[in-house]
């Protein structure tokens, strides 16, 4: 067994040092081993000391560690643990002695005093739970086809709505090979999961206030606030049978995995949180969605280059009390934009990700033609400019 850190507290604002002492000596992470001979955690035992205290985030503080930690391997350095435990602490809530980066060295010192191991913890040895040469085992079906990459160009918000379906119908009708398609995006915009209600994820009138056009897209998820300047997106659209045997889980990481290879390229200390993040010790730095259909699988990602976190708050309603306890809850995680981290332009960033994946996966870039966009206009007016599918009827 080993330990780690717990973070309740009655308004879960700060810890003190003291505090934060006390409840790592007392919560048990529990480890076991797989078939793979990977150690990781299976369990976190809350011990009844920290059910006592009067605090309404506890819970959801403690859910959120569990999501972030249980499953890791345990020979994750330092930088891949405090990644995994910023994930799990609500956006504006700071921690003051420990810090992050503390905490997640203590943990490594308690996983290695408590399993009598003291384990190699090379940076960048792990993408998340795997490491590079167990995604490149995963991976090697991906190259017997040679995968189509779109590169950017700046659309408005329902246009790319719209040709993320098309792209994903064609690649399961077998029309076109795996493509990798990078979005432009021609105007700021708040887009919706699919699953979410409109009313309980958009203050409507700020977006409006700051010319915010809000769409809803065919994949789950939370919603994200994007502009032109501020926002990487892509998407891959892989036939089903390239994931199949994958948990959920998993298929994020792979189809992520190279995207995080290609930021540690740029000196940007990328990790893979589970579920469906890229992030670092400060914080968020992408997040993906998913949607499945038969034949394909759909997989986008937005990184956030520079944001106003400020208006990403505000207008997504983050934290905000809840008239209804229908559709997917946007998840309220501290960001670290990219332009945090790097003196790298966008556009820098943008071409690198793209010459990374040409380089692993073989692929040839192919721009959209007449008949993608006239199919993706079919869908615009049918869909996408339809009010009934930004209200999310019938969903």
């Amino acid at each position: 067994m080993c330990r780690t850190c717990s973070l309740d507290h009655p308004d879960v604002q700060n810890l003190t040092e003291a505090e934060t002492g006390a409840m790592i000596g007392e919560i048990l992470l529990q480890s076991t081993v797989d078939d793979s001979g990977t150690a990781t955690l299976s369990g976190i035992v809350w011990p009844e000391t920290l059910q006592t205290i009067p605090a309404t985030e506890s819970a959801k503080v403690r859910r959120l560690l569990m999501q972030s930690l249980v499953n890791a391997p345990l020979d994750l350095e330092p930088a891949a643990w405090a990644s995994r435990i910023r994930a799990a602490i609500p956006c504006g809530v700071d921690l003051l002695e420990p810090s992050i980066p503390e905490l997640a060295r203590r943990l490594c010192l308690a996983i290695d005093r408590q399993t009598g191991t003291r384990w190699s913890r090379t940076p960048g040895a792990r993408v998340g739970r795997f490491t590079p040469a167990e995604i490149e085992q995963r991976t090697l079906t991906w190259k017997h086809d040679r995968w189509h990459i779109v590169p950017e160009t700046p659309l408005d918000p329902w246009r790319n709505l719209a040709l993320d379906e098309h792209l994903a119908a064609e690649v399961a009708r077998g029309h076109r090979p795996p493509t990798l398609r990078f979005w432009g995006w021609s105007q700021a915009a708040v887009v919706l999961g699919r699953s979410q209600l409109l009313g309980e994820e958009v203050a409507e009138q700020v977006a409006q206030a700051h010319g915010l056009t809000v769409t809803r897209r065919l994949s789950g998820g939370g919603a994200m606030l994007v502009t032109p300047t501020g926002s990487i997106t892509y998407s891959l659209y892989l036939p089903e049978a390239t994931l199949a045997g994958y948990s959920l889980r998993d298929s994020y990481e792979l189809c992520d995995a190279w995207a995080v290879e290609a930021l540690r390229e740029l000196g940007i200390d990328a990790h893979y949180v589970p579920v469906n993040d890229i992030g670092c010790p400060a914080g968020k730095i992408a997040g993906a969605a998913q949607a499945r259909r038969a034949h394909v699988v759909l997989h986008h990602t937005t990184m956030a280059y520079e944001i106003d976190q400020e208006l990403m708050i505000r207008v997504l309603r983050l934290g905000q009390p809840r008239r209804h306890n229908r559709g997917v809850v946007s998840a309220a995680k501290t960001v670290a934009p990219l332009a945090s981290q790097t003196s790298l332009s966008r556009e820098h960033i943008v071409h690198h990700l793209q010459n990374h994946f040409l380089r692993k996966y073989d692929g040839k870039l192919t721009p959209l033609t007449a008949d993608d966009h006239q199919a993706a206009e079919q869908l615009l007016r049918d869909k996408y400019l339809d009010p009934s599918w930004l209200q999310g009827q019938g969903l």
